[in-house]
């Protein structure tokens, strides 16, 4: 399984995939050159935070208050808006649209429920593949203080489990090459990315109809800057698939 939310760190933050226009906006400030963008983990059961009196130790906020045994689920980072993707391939087995606006998937291995949605952009019965796109994130429900996402994940047995172990790429790590630098993977027939904005994105290296080569255009542009040395680089395999999001 994939993250459901596409993440990145630059300029000292984490951003997010955000509305329908697919752009990046900013989730919050960070000086790590890695984050995991989970706020509330599977099973904890937080208490609640009134203070007073003093001596109040407040109440376990599932099993007291809602009457469950724990989170049964793990909430992600995520303002209103931030686009929601197939975490693997399933069915749309349901939409829910009482309170905390949701999604079911069900899939072959697992069938994931997401929570606090804004919109949905699938419909019933739809089959999805990994990645695709089916729903806005926000604060919908009685029990949210703030935007999240909610992803809960049953087994083939029907219970829910703690599914950390199954998510690929969870930590979010900062692209470690220099803005404007050229990246090349020879293992792909010579494909070249450029790092834009913290991302690696695709230059074509065929002559177009206008008999131009983006790849090309870019190298004489940024010769009139001065190319450094190295300005080149190779990106292994390993490096292209976990930062390629």
């Amino acid at each position: 399984m994939i993250l459901p939310i596409k993440y990145k760190l630059h300029n000292d933050r984490l951003w997010v995939r955000w509305g329908l226009k697919e752009e990046w906006k900013v989730a919050r400030i960070t000086k790590a050159n890695k984050v995991t963008p989970i706020t509330q983990s599977f099973g904890n059961d937080f208490k609640w935070t009134k203070s007073t009196p003093a001596n109040w130790t407040g109440k376990w906020f599932y099993r007291e208050i809602i009457g469950i045994p724990g989170h049964n689920g793990i909430d992600f980072e995520s303002p209103s808006g931030t686009r929601l993707y197939a975490p693997h391939d399933g069915i749309i087995s349901r939409l829910h649209n009482t309170d905390g606006l949701g999604i079911t998937l069900k899939g072959e291995e697992y069938t994931s429920k997401f929570l606090h949605l804004q919109e949905f952009h699938c419909s019933l019965d739809q089959e999805v593949k990994k990645g695709d796109f089916i729903a806005l994130c926000d604060n919908t429900g009685r029990y949210t203080t703030a935007p999240h996402l909610h992803w809960g994940v049953r087994g083939l047995d029907g219970k829910y489990i703690d599914h950390r172990g199954f998510i690929e790429d969870l930590d979010i790590e900062k692209l470690p090459y220099e803005e404007g630098q050229c990246l090349i993977r020879y293992k792909a027939n010579g494909e070249f990315y450029v790092v834009e904005n913290g991302d690696m994105v695709y230059y074509d290296s065929d002559k177009q109809p206008n008999r131009h080569i983006p790849i090309v255009d870019y190298f004489l542009k940024q010769k009139k800057k001065g190319l450094p040395p190295g300005f080149i680089k190779e990106i292994s395999e390993e490096e292209f698939n976990k930062f390629n999001k």
